[in-house]
């Protein structure tokens, strides 16, 4: 995944950086947040580290993407205000020290896998002291049943998750609600029936930006697929061992090479996107496809390694949809660089 945030914040804007949150300018304004020493874990650019920075607070921002960093160095100058922004893992801290009096999460523990949780916590809780807040802000519901089967799918917080890890530490209190999903449907409505903002979107969808992102997607689920194939195809087809080096340098070898691509399109390469477009139509669509009619065709009682057809799915429809974009851009000619 680190990969994903260094692509995403490195060429586009991404779509969580959308400014100060609501619930901390809120605290902040209404004077239950005064200004002391903070920490942003998980700061993206930056711009919840930079607000607090502005009202008067010590600021530490820490996230693990040095592109999101970069990003965020280059705002805090641009914005006049002093941030220390440092790369570091919030599940093995190597560069950050001491104490703080605020501390804040914003979607970042709820984007980690269940057992990346525990650390977390460990990394966490020494940046405390008696008296210190933590504002966490994520996803709490049951996963339903088709959710597990999604690949790359954020594992929101289980019911009581909060209390169960947080509870020893610190007295919680809950600032924000469930969500009104009828005020989600009404803005969602006036998004798609604003036409400026619809060619706005149709001209996303059909640039540059659009097409990168799309192969981005379909290279995280090709991934995703390889990960898979090593974890039980091989030992089943191979119990011995002897093609678990081999296998693993060939796809190390193909992921090197869609990775080249998807780099160079990024810059405005023909040649990336030519490359993009075969890894797609290869190492996703037409496997994808193999898989159905050839390898393990379902009609024969074949159901594969767990979840197989949920991956074989998400190559299938990825792939498509990456190769569509990327052949209208190879169809446009001239080419031009992405725009953040």
């Amino acid at each position: 995944m680190k990969l994903f945030y260094e692509v995403i914040y490195r060429y586009f804007r991404a779509p969580w950086d959308i400014g100060a949150r609501e619930e901390l300018v809120s605290l902040v304004e209404s004077g239950r947040l005064k200004p002391c020493r903070a920490i942003d874990l998980g700061c993206g650019t930056g711009e919840n580290a930079i607000y607090l920075a502005q009202k008067g607070f010590d600021v530490t921002g820490v996230d693990y993407a040095e592109a999101a960093i970069e990003k965020a160095r280059v705002r805090a100058r641009e914005t006049g205000v002093q941030v220390n922004f440092i790369v570091d893992d919030l599940t093995n801290l190597r560069h950050v020290s001491g104490t703080f009096d605020f501390m804040l999460d914003y979607g970042v523990l709820d984007d980690l896998r269940l057992h990346q949780r525990e650390p977390y916590l460990h990394n966490m809780l020494p940046l405390s002291h008696l008296g210190s807040r933590y504002l966490l802000w994520g996803f709490e519901y049951p996963m339903r049943w088709w959710e597990r089967f999604v690949p790359f799918y954020d594992i929101p917080f289980y019911p009581g998750e909060i209390e169960e890890r947080f509870g020893e530490y610190f007295e919680i209190e809950r600032i924000a609600g469930k969500v009104d999903y009828s005020k989600m449907a009404a803005r969602l409505r006036s998004l798609f029936a604003d036409a400026e903002r619809r060619s706005a979107m149709r001209s996303w969808l059909m640039s540059l930006n659009g097409a990168i992102t799309f192969s981005v997607i379909a290279f995280l689920t090709f991934l995703g697929r390889a990960f898979m194939d090593w974890r039980y195809e091989y030992p089943y087809q191979d119990p011995a061992g002897n093609w678990d080096t081999p296998g693993a340098l060939i796809y190390m070898g193909l992921a090197g090479g869609w990775l080249w691509g998807l780099l160079a399109a990024a810059r405005g390469s023909r040649r990336g996107l030519i490359g993009c477009l075969i890894a797609v139509l290869l190492l996703d669509v037409a496997f994808a496809l193999a898989t159905y009619f050839f390898f393990c065709p379902p009609w024969t009682g074949c159901t594969g390694w767990p979840n197989a057809w949920s991956w074989n799915w998400s190559n299938l429809i990825s792939g498509a949809i990456a190769a569509v974009a990327l052949s209208f851009q190879l169809r446009q000619g001239k080419l031009k660089q992405p725009t953040g």
